[in-house]
Protein backbone atom coordinates (compact mmCIF):
# COMPACT_ATOMS: atom_id res chain seq x y z
CA UNK A 1 0.00 0.00 0.00
CA UNK A 2 1.47 3.13 -1.02
CA UNK A 3 0.78 6.44 1.26
CA UNK A 4 1.41 9.96 -0.05
CA UNK A 5 2.49 11.84 2.70
CA UNK A 6 3.27 15.13 2.28
CA UNK A 7 3.07 17.70 -0.51
CA UNK A 8 2.95 21.46 0.23
CA UNK A 9 0.21 22.32 -2.80
CA UNK A 10 -1.73 19.26 -2.91
CA UNK A 11 -4.96 21.05 -3.85
CA UNK A 12 -2.99 22.40 -6.96
CA UNK A 13 -1.13 19.19 -7.29
CA UNK A 14 -2.73 17.68 -9.86
CA UNK A 15 -2.21 20.29 -12.74
CA UNK A 16 -1.79 18.94 -16.24
CA UNK A 17 1.59 19.28 -17.29
CA UNK A 18 3.07 20.50 -14.31
CA UNK A 19 5.07 17.23 -13.31
CA UNK A 20 3.87 16.64 -10.58
CA UNK A 21 1.58 13.47 -11.22
CA UNK A 22 5.15 12.47 -13.75
CA UNK A 23 6.70 12.49 -10.82
CA UNK A 24 4.78 10.51 -8.35
CA UNK A 25 4.60 8.00 -11.36
CA UNK A 26 8.34 7.69 -11.20
CA UNK A 27 8.06 7.12 -7.62
CA UNK A 28 5.66 4.32 -7.67
CA UNK A 29 7.76 2.74 -10.26
CA UNK A 30 10.19 2.93 -7.66
CA UNK A 31 8.54 1.47 -4.70
CA UNK A 32 6.39 -1.40 -6.72
CA UNK A 33 10.05 -2.25 -8.03
CA UNK A 34 11.10 -2.43 -4.41
CA UNK A 35 8.27 -4.55 -3.62
CA UNK A 36 9.41 -7.00 -6.19
CA UNK A 37 12.61 -6.93 -4.71
CA UNK A 38 11.19 -7.52 -1.12
CA UNK A 39 9.57 -10.59 -2.16
CA UNK A 40 12.17 -11.78 -4.70
CA UNK A 41 15.65 -11.08 -1.67
CA UNK A 42 13.34 -11.28 1.53
CA UNK A 43 14.72 -7.49 2.48
CA UNK A 44 14.31 -3.77 0.68
CA UNK A 45 17.94 -3.00 -0.83
CA UNK A 46 19.87 -0.34 0.87
CA UNK A 47 20.10 2.09 -2.83
CA UNK A 48 17.89 2.90 -5.38
CA UNK A 49 20.74 1.61 -7.71
CA UNK A 50 20.28 -2.02 -6.46
CA UNK A 51 16.89 -2.37 -8.04
CA UNK A 52 18.71 -1.84 -11.24
CA UNK A 53 22.02 -3.72 -10.63
CA UNK A 54 22.44 -7.61 -9.27
CA UNK A 55 23.45 -6.86 -6.02
CA UNK A 56 25.54 -10.17 -4.43
CA UNK A 57 23.10 -10.01 -1.00
CA UNK A 58 20.30 -11.89 -2.61
CA UNK A 59 20.59 -15.08 -4.33
CA UNK A 60 17.10 -14.50 -5.95
CA UNK A 61 17.76 -11.29 -7.80
CA UNK A 62 16.07 -10.60 -11.09
CA UNK A 63 16.37 -11.73 -13.11
CA UNK A 64 15.34 -8.62 -14.73
CA UNK A 65 16.09 -5.08 -13.06
CA UNK A 66 13.12 -4.19 -11.06
CA UNK A 67 13.68 -0.78 -12.12
CA UNK A 68 14.06 -0.74 -16.00
CA UNK A 69 14.35 2.59 -17.38
CA UNK A 70 17.53 4.83 -15.86
CA UNK A 71 15.32 8.23 -16.14
CA UNK A 72 12.72 6.68 -13.73
CA UNK A 73 15.21 7.57 -10.96
CA UNK A 74 14.80 11.41 -11.60
CA UNK A 75 11.94 13.73 -11.33
CA UNK A 76 11.03 15.57 -14.12
CA UNK A 77 12.65 18.54 -13.42
CA UNK A 78 16.19 16.38 -13.61
CA UNK A 79 17.03 15.52 -10.25
CA UNK A 80 17.50 12.13 -8.64
CA UNK A 81 14.79 11.02 -6.51
CA UNK A 82 15.85 10.45 -3.04
CA UNK A 83 15.43 6.95 -2.03
CA UNK A 84 15.66 6.35 1.82
CA UNK A 85 14.99 2.74 3.76
CA UNK A 86 13.44 3.64 6.96
CA UNK A 87 13.57 0.61 8.24
CA UNK A 88 13.12 -3.41 6.93
CA UNK A 89 9.54 -3.00 6.21
CA UNK A 90 9.55 1.29 5.12
CA UNK A 91 10.52 2.64 2.20
CA UNK A 92 10.41 6.56 1.31
CA UNK A 93 10.98 7.85 -2.09
CA UNK A 94 10.72 11.64 -2.48
CA UNK A 95 11.60 14.07 -5.02
CA UNK A 96 12.56 18.03 -3.97
CA UNK A 97 9.93 19.28 -6.09
CA UNK A 98 10.31 21.54 -9.00
CA UNK A 99 13.28 24.19 -9.75
CA UNK A 100 12.96 27.76 -8.40
CA UNK A 101 13.16 28.70 -12.06
CA UNK A 102 10.06 26.49 -12.99
CA UNK A 103 7.10 28.69 -12.84
CA UNK A 104 4.44 26.17 -13.70
CA UNK A 105 4.56 23.74 -10.97
CA UNK A 106 3.68 23.95 -7.78
CA UNK A 107 6.46 24.09 -4.62
CA UNK A 108 6.81 21.54 -2.37
CA UNK A 109 8.46 18.06 -1.96
CA UNK A 110 6.61 15.08 -3.10
CA UNK A 111 7.09 12.59 -0.47
CA UNK A 112 5.33 8.71 -1.19
CA UNK A 113 6.24 5.97 1.39
CA UNK A 114 5.73 2.10 1.27
CA UNK A 115 3.12 0.67 3.66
Amino acid sequence: MLMLVSNANAASAIIKGDGVAQTKDRINIILKGADYFYTDCGFYPETIYSLIVDIDECKNWGPEPYVKKTETLSDVWSRPLIYTKISNVKLEVKSLGPTESDTKSPRGEIIIQSK
